[in-house]
C-alpha cells in the first residue's frame, strides 16, 4: 500500500471486528485445548489439537498475533514493543474510550501511532487473505 492510502472499509471493519474478538477467541481456545490435555484419550488428543489449530478462531488469533509483531518491527524495548501492543488492542475496540493521549505510549509520538496502528491493519488484512 502507498503512503497515507487507507484500507476500503469493509476491509477495514473486518480487520477491526477480529481485533475485537482477540481475547475472547484466545480464551476459548485455552479453554478448548486444557480440556483436550484433560480428556485422558492421547489418541485422539492429537486430532482433536490439529482440527483445533485449523479453526477459524485459531487462524484468527495467529494472524492478530502476527500482525502484532509486525506492528513493533524496529522497537528495540520488549515494555515499548507490549505497551504499543496493548495500546493498539485497546484503541481498536474502543478508540472513543481509549484514544492516543489515554494510553500513555512512552516514546511513541501521536503520528507514528497512528501509522503503526494502520502497518497493523494493513499486516493483518493480508494475513487474513483479504487484500
Amino acid at each position: 500500500m502507498k503512503y497515507k492510502e487507507s484500507l476500503p472499509r469493509d476491509v477495514r471493519e473486518l480487520c477491526t471486528a477480529h481485533v475485537r474478538g482477540y481475547e475472547r477467541r484466545l480464551e476459548e481456545l485455552s479453554r478448548k485445548r486444557e480440556a483436550v490435555y484433560g480428556s485422558g484419550r492421547p489418541e485422539k488428543a492429537a486430532e482433536e489439537l490439529e482440527a483445533l489449530n485449523k479453526s477459524g478462531d485459531s487462524r484468527s488469533v495467529r494472524a492478530v498475533e502476527t500482525a502484532l509483531l509486525l506492528a513493533c518491527h524496529g522497537i528495540r524495548s520488549r515494555t515499548v514493543c507490549e505497551h504499543l501492543r496493548r495500546g493498539l488492542v485497546r484503541n481498536l475496540c474502543n478508540r472513543r474510550l481509549w484514544p492516543y493521549e489515554r494510553l500513555n505510549l512512552p516514546g511513541i509520538g501521536k503520528k507514528e501511532f497512528y501509522r503503526r496502528k494502520q502497518d497493523f491493519l494493513v499486516a493483518l488484512a493480508e494475513e487474513l487473505g483479504y487484500l
